[in-house]
C-alpha cells in the first residue's frame, strides 16, 4: 500500500501500489491528487510503529489478560479509522485527462481576424483579374472556354493562399463565393464590350447620321447646353423625349420647340468635323446610360446549362485552394 496525505484537507490516504503515478480524487474533499511513487523497500517508520505496537500488545496480554487486550485493540482500530481512510477499488477513479482542443464546428471557422480582411481583398482581386481574362477571351475568340473558369477559381484561391491567413472551410466558402462573382462579372464585362462595339459610333458614322437626320445636331447641341449648365437636365430630358417619339409636332410645347430651334441653330453653326464629334459625344453618352441595364439583361438571357459547369469548376478550384486542402 502507498500512504500519503491529501494536499488540500490533509486527510491521510492509502491506495494499492499499482495506482502509483495515477490521478485520484480525495474521498473527503474531492481534490484531484497524483498518487506518489512507493518508497524504497526498507523498513519505514510505520513498520517500526507496527512492530512496536505488536510488542506492546504482547506485553498487554500478559499483564491484563485477553479480555482487556481485545477491548484495547478495538479502541485502537477505531482511532486508526478516524485518522486514515482506505481508497478501495470501488471508491477510487482516475481524473479524466484534459483533451487537447481539436477541430470543432467553431474551430473550423476561427481564422486570424487580422489577416481575414487581407485574404478577402486578395481573393476579390484575383476574382476581378479572372473576370477580365474571361471577358478578354470571349471578346477575342467569341466563345466561353471552360478552363478559363478554373483560372478564375485558381486566381481567387491564390489570393487567400498568399494572404498568410489561417485557411479552413470558412475561408474556402468565401473563396468559392468570390469565384462565382468573378464568373458573372466576366460575363457582364464581355457583354458590355460587345454592346459597346455594336452601339457606339465613330466620326465617320456621325457624318452619315447627320446627313440622314439634321435633328441629330439639335440633340447634340442640347446635350452640350446641359453639360455647360445653360439648361437643366430635366429640360434636356423633356426635349429628347419630345423629339424622339413625337408623331405630332403640334403636341410639343412652345418652350421645347423654342429650345429645339435654338439648339438646331447652334448645331448648324459648327463646322463639319466639330459637328460630327459633338454628335459622337452625344450618341455614345446616351448609349452608355442604357448599357448597364441592357448588359445585365444580356447576361441573364445568355445563361445556360454550360454556365453551371463553369460555375462548378470555379467553385471547386477556389474552395480547394481557399481552405488549403484541409479536411
Amino acid at each position: 500500500m502507498i500512504r500519503f496525505s491529501c494536499e488540500n484537507c490533509e486527510k491521510k490516504l492509502k491506495v494499492p501500489v499499482e495506482y502509483a503515478s495515477k490521478r485520484v480524487k480525495c474521498p473527503s474533499c474531492e481534490t484531484a491528487l497524483v498518487v506518489p511513487e512507493p518508497p524504497a523497500p526498507e523498513q519505514s517508520a510505520d513498520e517500526a510503529n507496527i512492530f512496536s505496537d505488536l510488542k506492546s500488545d504482547l506485553e498487554m496480554m500478559e499483564s491484563q489478560g485477553a479480555a482487556d487486550y481485545e477491548q484495547n485493540q478495538a479502541l485502537r482500530e477505531s482511532r486508526l479509522q478516524d485518522k486514515e481512510q482506505d481508497i478501495d477499488d470501488s471508491q477510487w477513479h482516475e481524473t479524466p485527462k484534459k483533451k487537447k482542443p481539436g477541430k470543432s464546428a467553431v474551430g473550423e471557422i476561427a481564422v486570424d481576424a487580422a489577416k481575414l480582411p487581407l485574404a478577402i481583398a486578395l481573393g476579390a482581386g484575383g476574382a476581378l483579374v479572372g473576370a477580365f481574362l474571361w471577358a478578354l477571351v470571349v471578346k477575342i475568340t467569341g466563345y466561353e472556354i471552360g478552363w478559363i473558369a478554373i483560372g478564375v477559381g485558381f486566381l481567387t484561391g491564390l489570393g487567400f493562399t498568399l494572404s498568410g491567413a489561417s485557411l479552413n472551410n470558412f475561408t474556402g466558402v468565401i473563396a468559392a463565393v468570390l469565384a462565382v462573382v468573378g464568373i458573372f462579372a466576366g460575363k457582364y464585362i464581355a457583354v458590355t464590350w460587345i454592346l459597346n462595339e455594336n452601339t457606339t459610333i465613330t466620326v465617320e458614322n456621325a457624318a452619315d447620321l447627320i446627313e440622314m437626320n439634321q435633328d441629330c445636331l439639335a440633340f447634340a447641341a442640347v446635350f452640350e447646353m446641359a453639360n455647360n449648365g445653360e439648361i437643366s437636365e430635366l429640360q434636356q430630358l423633356e426635349h429628347d423625349n419630345a423629339y424622339y417619339d413625337a408623331l405630332d409636332i403640334a403636341s410639343i410645347s412652345p418652350e421645347i420647340k423654342e429650345l429645339h430651334s435654338k439648339a438646331l441653330t447652334l448645331g448648324s453653326s459648327w463646322d463639319k468635323r466639330t459637328a460630327c464629334q459633338k454628335v459622337v459625344d452625344w450618341f455614345n453618352s446616351q448609349m452608355k446610360e442604357e448599357l448597364s441595364g441592357v448588359a445585365t439583361q444580356g447576361v441573364i438571357e445568355t445563361l445556360g446549362p454550360l454556365d453551371l459547369l463553369f460555375v462548378f469548376l470555379a467553385i471547386a478550384t477556389a474552395f480547394r485552394m481557399g481552405n488549403a486542402g484541409s479536411e
